[in-house]
C-alpha cells in the first residue's frame, strides 16, 4: 500500500534485476544485499550506492555527526534513494519526508512486502520510486 495523507498513489512494482544476494542472514552493513535486510539503492534499477540494514531507522539524518551513508561513500541516504528491496521475512514501511511530517503524524509511506512476495501493484522490490524518488527518509519493520 502506498499512502499519502489518506490519498492512494500508484507506483509500478519492479522485478528485481541482477543484484547479488548473499545467504548470510543479518550481516552488518557491507554494501551487499543480504537475506534479512532492507536495502535502499541510490539509483533506479537497483544501481548506484547501497544502504543495507536489518533494523528500524527512524530518521536517516541522525546522528547528525554521522548520518547513514551508502556503503563506501560519503553520500547520505536521506532523501536520495531511487529504488528499494526488502530481503527480510517482515513487511517494511518506508516513509517519505518523515522528518517533516513525522511517522506518528501520518506521513506518506510505501509498504514493501516480505522477500519474494507481492500483491497487485505492491511488491518486495521497487525498481523506481516514481513520485517518491529521492524522498525516502526512514523505515521500520512491521
Amino acid at each position: 500500500m502506498i499512502r499519502k495523507t489518506g490519498a492512494a498513489l500508484a507506483i509500478a512494482a519492479g522485478v528485481l534485476g541482477a543484484v547479488a544476494l548473499s545467504t548470510s542472514a543479518f550481516a552488518a552493513p557491507n554494501g551487499v544485499a543480504n537475506l534479512g535486510e532492507f536495502v535502499v539503492f541510490e539509483d533506479a534499477n537497483y544501481l548506484g550506492g547501497v544502504y543495507d540494514t536489518t533494523g528500524d531507522v527512524t530518521n536517516y539524518t541522525l546522528p547528525l555527526t554521522a548520518p547513514p551513508t551508502y556503503f563506501g561513500t560519503t553520500r547520505t541516504v536521506n532523501d536520495s534513494g531511487s529504488s528499494v528491496a526488502n530481503y527480510s521475512s517482515s513487511f517494511v514501511r518506508a516513509y517519505v519526508n518523515a522528518i517533516d511530517t513525522g511517522i506518528a503524524n501520518g506521513g506518506a509511506y510505501i509498504n514493501v512486502y516480505p522477500y519474494q512476495t507481492s500483491s497487485g501493484s505492491q511488491s518486495w522490490a521497487y525498481y523506481n520510486l516514481s513520485s517518491f524518488d529521492n524522498a525516502i527518509s526512514s523505515h521500520d519493520f512491521q
